[in-house]
């Protein structure tokens, strides 16, 4: 990191030497200045006579706040006066210039609980320790975009003995919108693309796809193409639209400590189940008694299903015609349905006792006495038929008929 200055003004808790009527004007050099404490009246032969107290601009009288010891340049490379005219002491004793002809992480870190640093000040510019880190216009010295924050390959540096980095730094100062600003100008040099933190600015364009397909290697691309890969496998490729954005990809790929696009990245909106259909009857003649249940169990958040719920048509019963009961297996493949309108048989009463096939009469002995029951009845009924008309034939029967002919 290069010089970076910063100003502060200073108080006296004392004075190093006397000056006759002033202190010395020396503006220039590194600890050249005096700065001016107050004034004494020295009586001479000449008659009276005004003397100054003045204090070394890099001595220990100099504090960083009225009554707080410590030079707020402390450790600086230069210190230097600044001219009373620049009208920059606003109150205090004077005002000072501090460069430091090279800064890093280290150095702020160490600063950042020191109260010489923090809580000195130069008007609204903040503390010594703010200057460092942001940079500072003032007067007729420019050091703006001097600070160490400043500098995109900084923004991931801890300058805080709390853990901020330059990026927290910013967000707390500067807001939210600078902070991602800075981090989007960090991501989009070259050196930085495979930094983990850039990996959802990586991915956040409407090309991001592509742009990993080409460059495999940056932050975040990984997780893209494993999405895609798993997609294709299930048949899915980008042309059908159900891809969507990169967290349908990759999921929560923007959570964590990643920097941040301008706008952020939506979570996924595309709601994409695989149903898995299995039929493990090779021989479907052998499974001609049973029923096949292939199932595809989705189950979105309860706000979608009670929309899809609402939409869904669902098909009246015809009149007339009972529902089939809820739970009730369907007619299994292959096997010929009752023909509409036949009543299926009934259980009880004398049904029972009748047998519907010949298997039925092989093994069902209450259906077995039912049939040599009914056929022995019969039998003794032609029995009697043909001894009625054996009788008949005598003359009793033939008479009447006799004489019904006449």
């Amino acid at each position: 990191m290069g010089r970076q200055t910063a100003y502060a003004k200073v108080w006296l808790k004392g004075w190093d030497q006397e000056h006759n009527e002033r202190c010395p004007s020396n503006f220039s050099g590194s600890c050249n200045g005096w700065i001016w404490h107050s004034n004494r009246v020295a009586k001479t032969w000449r008659g009276r006579q005004t003397r100054a107290r003045c204090a070394k601009a890099c001595g220990d009288k100099v504090q960083y706040a009225a009554g707080k010891d410590g030079h707020p340049c402390s450790g600086a490379n230069t210190i230097r006066h600044i001219n009373p005219s620049e009208n920059l002491n606003d109150g205090a004793n004077g005002a000072v210039e501090c460069t430091w002809s090279s800064i890093d992480d280290n150095a702020l870190r160490d600063m950042s609980d020191d109260m010489k640093y923090t809580n000195s000040s130069m008007s609204d510019k903040g503390s010594v320790y703010e200057q460092l880190l942001f940079g500072v216009r003032l007067g007729g010295y420019n050091t703006e975009g001097n600070g160490f924050c400043e500098y995109s390959n900084n923004l991931h540096k801890i300058v805080d003995k709390n853990g901020d980095t330059c990026y927290d730094k910013i967000i707390t100062k500067l807001g939210d919108a600078v902070a991602k600003q800075e981090g989007i100008k960090y991501c989009e040099i070259d050196e930085n693309k495979t930094d983990p933190k850039c990996k959802c600015i990586n991915v956040s364009g409407n090309t991001f796809l592509q742009d990993c397909q080409n460059n495999p290697t940056w932050a975040g691309c990984d997780e893209i193409l494993k999405g895609e890969a798993d997609f294709k496998k299930l048949g899915l490729t980008s042309a059908s639209g159900l891809y969507g954005n990169a967290d349908c990809l990759s999921p929560g790929i923007c959570s964590g400590d990643v920097y941040s696009p301008m706008t952020n990245l939506p979570a996924c909106s595309n709601k994409n189940a695989i149903c898995n259909q299995i039929l493990q009857q090779d021989n479907i003649k052998a499974y001609a008694g049973l029923n096949t249940a292939q199932h595809c169990n989705i189950d979105f958040e309860a706000e979608q299903a009670k929309k899809d719920e609402s939409t869904t048509i669902t098909p009246s019963t015809p009149s007339g015609t009972p529902s089939t009961p809820s739970g009730t297996p369907s007619t299994p493949s292959g096997t010929p349905s009752t023909p509409s309108g036949t009543p299926s048989t009934p259980s009880g009463g004398i049904r029972d006792y009748i047998p519907r096939s010949v298997d039925e009469f092989k093994t069902d002995t209450k259906k077995q006495i039912t049939v040599g029951g009914g056929l022995f009845l019969m039998c003794c009924c032609l029995l009697i038929i043909i001894l009625l008309a054996s009788s008949g034939g005598n003359g009793g029967g033939g008479g009447r008929f006799q004489r019904f002919r006449r």
